[in-house]
């Protein structure tokens, strides 16, 4: 009987230690490259203003791709190079964003994020902003 359990335990054993060494490590490996921008955590007046941020790449960028999609229940414009709510338009002109925040009417601060990406690659950037409210 201990003999059984003894053959039963090792080879169980074994067969976990091949399901893991088995495993290729790179399909578990999961590198997003960050994006970089020259401006970030901008800060716009209630009144609205643009501002243009430039990412420090020399790949073509993109608000959607293979592994990135804007939500459709926030935007009520998303392409490629456009996106747009309620309080913000983001266009993409080569690697330049242009930020364009609407004016605030409320008293409330609206804190935004816009992600952005390579279309073909696992890369990311964000840009954080806030936009103060009316006094």
């Amino acid at each position: 009987m201990k003999t059984k359990l003894y053959l039963l335990t090792s080879l169980l054993f074994i067969m976990f230690s091949l399901s893991v060494t088995s495993c290729d490590e790179k399909n578990h490996i999961n590198v997003v490259e960050e994006l970089k921008v020259d401006q970030n955590n901008i800060i716009f007046p209630s009144e609205g203003a643009t501002a243009d941020v430039h990412v420090v790449s020399d790949a073509e960028i993109a608000f959607q791709g293979k592994f990135f999609k804007p939500s459709q229940d926030y935007y009520s414009k998303i392409s490629d190079n456009c996106l747009e709510c309620s309080w913000y338009k983001a266009e993409i002109d080569g690697r330049t964003i242009h930020l364009i925040v609407y004016p605030n009417d409320t008293a409330e601060t609206r804190d935004g994020m816009l992600f952005f990406g390579k279309p073909k690659e696992q890369s990311q950037g964000i840009i954080y902003f806030t936009q103060e409210g009316k006094k």
